[in-house]
């Protein structure tokens, strides 16, 4: 603790998060010289500095943060927060699946029009269905006990009332431990509330703290919590068995649709995935979750969300918890990341479904003081290593319905000299497009994008990642810029621009530019 207390200090880390335990080795390391007076009270200045700029050693009544009230109040009449939480939990819907376009549903009573997706009786189960504080997350505050906002089961009953629907509710799983799995009898509500509808959402995932009911010694696969990793990234396989138990009784014509509930990836294998027609991720949407998943469901907006994290397929695809290298390494590690990683996936970073459908076209530089022009019809064009290459590129809605498309930029540098990442994101933007419209979106791509650590460096690890930062340059070389929908080897509609950059520069120079 001591070494770690020294290293903390010496790295520039001002303050110990979470508690005091190696705060309180600092006078050791000073007497064993492992750090020095002066670095501790280097540490105390800054910490310091940054309270008298907060206003912590003021009259409350002179700090115009004391009179922000965040209270039941706020959270059911404050519009301008409301529709800031409601448009998160929106562009957080995530569609991973969508067979034969089962969503997004509507109501048979309504639109009579709409075929096999039109439904009277929808039925809903998983045991997050009538708790509307696990959809807020774990480190989340609620204005006031109990005041998490509306459940699933009640947004879910409302929708369907209003358009002359019904809704039946079981939990199947009534905690994330879900005993009813081990017990013969024990889905027997679930699967006549499956038999009983024309189709059925299915709440899968994970849990934390107080939902976890009881979290055992050994073997977890379901709890997510500061101190409690997961011993693997499959769906725990009581949830999968409540699929499997709902899909016989749904029947093989009917629609069902999970909706993940959880903060970490989740592994789905092929049988969980082959019996839903349709996967939503809301992850943990807040306290308009219920809402943004229902509207979802129903289309009253189109899911735009993307992947922050790569969905492996399955745990023994990662490296041990304990190999800390993100490079492939042979018969060791296929890599960590969507950077590094070189098996097959699940769904990659980035990725994400729409109800609409997009073409790119005319990618272009538009950047004035390049030494050429280029497009995609024409993929040249130099740079100098400092220079942010600014491009445009068209984004068409060529769907039936508007929708938010996320176009995203990544960088693969085929010609470095030394080991780099595979590919990496460089920039990305949200634009909303009306169906049959075209949006020209701009687009910068950084020179820190696409840089290099040289040999001299080290390998930024250990204790080299302190000296690193000298030795990240541009390099002279060709790489290309990849612009589309999603990651260049899993969307096909991705247009590319090779970049030539003349020179080579440290960072540190551009920087300092």
């Amino acid at each position: 603790m001591v070494g770690a207390a020294a290293d903390g200090i010496n790295a520039g880390m001002d303050q110990e998060g979470g508690g005091t335990a190696a705060i309180d080795q600092l006078s050791a390391a000073i007497s064993s010289n492992q750090t020095t007076a002066d670095a501790v009270s280097t540490s105390f200045r800054r910490l310091m500095l940054a309270r008298i700029r907060l206003g912590m050693f003021d009259p409350p009544t002179d700090v115009s943060y004391n009179s922000i009230v965040y209270n039941q109040t706020e959270l059911a009449f404050n519009e301008m927060h409301n529709k800031i939480n409601q448009r998160a939990a929106e562009e957080s819907m995530t569609l991973l699946k969508n067979d034969k376009e089962s969503l997004p549903l509507s109501l048979s009573t309504i639109d009579e029009t709409d075929g096999n997706n039109g439904i009277h009786t929808l039925g809903l189960m998983g045991f997050q269905s009538n708790n509307a504080g696990i959809l807020s997350g774990n480190y989340a505050g609620s204005a006031n006990i109990n005041n998490w906002g509306m459940t699933i089961t009640d947004t879910l009953t409302k929708m369907m009332t209003e358009g002359g629907g019904v809704l039946k509710q079981a939990d199947g799983c009534s905690t994330v431990r879900c005993p009813e799995a081990s017990d013969p009898h024990g889905f027997d509500e679930a699967k006549e509330v499956a038999k009983e509808s024309d189709a059925v959402v299915i709440l899968l995932g994970l849990a934390f703290d107080q939902y976890c009911l009881g979290f055992p010694n050994g073997n977890n696969d379901f709890c997510e919590a500061e101190g409690k990793d997961r011993d693997s990234i499959e769906l725990p396989s009581s949830q999968k068995d409540l699929v499997l138990a709902a899909r016989a009784s749904l029947g093989p014509s009917k629609i069902m649709i999970a909706v993940m509930i959880h903060g970490g990836a989740v592994a789905l294998d092929d049988e969980t995935l082959d019996a839903l027609d349709a996967v939503v991720d809301a992850f943990y949407p807040g306290p308009h979750g219920a809402q943004a998943i229902a509207d979802c469901l129903f289309g009253v907006f189109s899911p735009s969300g993307r992947l922050p994290v790569t969905f492996y397929r399955q745990t023994t695809d990662l490296p041990a918890l304990d190999n800390m290298d993100w490079y492939p390494q042979e018969n060791v590690s296929q890599g960590i990341s969507y950077r590094y990683f070189q098996g097959q996936v699940l769904y990659p970073f980035g990725h994400g479904l729409s109800y609409a459908e997009f073409k790119y076209t005319n990618f272009t530089t538009i950047n004035p003081s390049l030494s050429s022009s280029s497009s995609s019809s024409d993929p040249n064009m130099s740079i100098g290593p400092c220079d942010v290459v600014k491009m445009n590129i068209d984004v068409t809605n060529v769907g039936s319905v508007d929708s938010d498309e996320v176009v995203q930029c990544y960088v693969k540098q085929p010609h470095a000299s030394v080991p780099v990442p595979q590919v990496r994101l460089a920039a990305f933007a949200r634009v909303h497009v009306l169906k049959g419209q075209t949006v020209t979106v701009s687009i910068e791509i950084p020179p820190s994008s696409h840089t290099i650590v040289q040999n001299k460096g080290g390998d930024a690890t250990g204790n080299d990642i302190y000296q690193a930062g000298t030795s990240v340059v541009v390099e002279k070389g060709t790489f290309i810029v990849y612009c589309g929908g999603g990651q260049p080897d899993y969307d096909h509609g991705v247009l590319s621009v090779d970049v030539d950059v003349v020179s080579s520069s440290t960072m540190d120079y551009c920087k300092a530019k």
